[in-house]
């Protein structure tokens, strides 16, 4: 192992430099009709991400390079035109990594209607605040052998019955700009109108806008200037609508600096409580709260600043 000094932080990597991916999909020499690809691995112990490149025909023999890419999670899609590729992959931290794993795979031509589209942004579950405004660029896979693309965005509570939007379009990104803040969730279609084929719908994607903060919490326990024991505090705020999650600010004597704890603040909590431990007695502590919507709008902090004594 290795210690890296950050400022006040240690920060500890383990030493994977002999470790070797277990890969579950797709095996060595693996053939496949299916466009849409499963990369999938069994995490590495020490390992923060995965460095990923697919080149075709292969390494050798290089002609392209396809991908090359982090990832942090144990799996991703990629869609695959028909060909010959090789892809690799590594595990890495801050400071190490393992030898690439080099992976043989073949992709064999098939009909449009066994395919389906792999969505790719915005990532499923992301969301847009008013800083980043409410234009969305869609964006997914290309498949061969498609003349166009057919997407659709609905809300969250309705069922593609009358969607909010149905398009078509040959041209990624595909932009559009709600009028309305909310949840929605979208899905792709390939089409060949010269053959008369389409793939299924793709999976559903989450995403939504959201223009304004939640509102200001107001503050409930301690009560304004009242004293309490050192060992533990637990203050409690008004829980808001569209809140996903609260930031507690303590600050030390009135001055705008955060109190030193077991604890860094200020603190994200996604209730509206949070507890404070071993303060120091006779300490005067204040505290504000704001709230942070799943988009990043963030509210204002409460108002006025409330004080506790220490016992």
């Amino acid at each position: 192992m290795v210690i890296l000094l950050a400022g006040c932080k240690d920060v500890i990597e383990t030493d994977i430099t002999h470790k070797k991916i277990t890969v579950i999909a797709p095996l060595n020499n693996a053939k496949s009709t299916i466009y849409k690809q499963l990369f999938w691995w069994n995490e590495v112990d020490g390992a923060t991400q995965y460095s990923i490149q697919i080149v075709s025909p292969s390494y050798d023999s290089l002609v392209s390079i396809v991908l090359d890419t982090i990832v942090k999670a144990d799996r991703f899609y990629a869609t695959l035109a028909p060909g010959k590729y090789q892809w690799r992959i590594r595990a890495e931290n801050g400071v190490y990594n393992t030898d690439y794993q080099i992976y043989s795979l073949k992709m064999n031509p098939s009909a449009l209607n066994l395919q389906t589209v792999n969505l790719t942004a915005p990532v499923n579950y992301t969301y847009q605040g008013a800083s980043a405004g409410s234009r969305f660029d869609f964006k997914w896979d290309l498949l061969s052998r498609t003349t166009h693309y057919i997407i659709e965005i609905d809300t969250v509570t309705k069922n593609f019955v009358n969607p909010v939007l149905i398009d078509s379009t040959n041209f990624l990104p595909y932009s559009y700009t709600f009028t309305a803040e909310g949840d929605y969730k979208w899905r792709v279609m390939a089409k060949d109108s010269i053959n008369g084929l389409q793939t299924a719908w793709s999976d559903i994607y989450y995403t939504g806008y959201y223009a304004t903060a939640p509102g200001v919490p107001n503050p409930s326990t301690p009560a304004n200037n009242q004293t309490v024991a050192p060992t533990k505090v637990t203050f409690t705020w008004s829980a808001m609508p569209k809140a996903k999650t609260y930031t507690l600010y303590l600050y030390r004597n009135g001055a705008d600096t955060t109190i030193a704890s077991t604890d860094k603040y200020p603190v994200n909590s996604p209730s509206a409580s949070k507890s404070f431990f071993n303060a120091t007695s006779g300490e005067v502590i204040y505290w504000r709260v704001s709230s942070t919507d799943k988009a990043g709008n963030q509210s204002a902090l409460s108002s006025p600043t409330r004080k506790i004594s220490i016992q």
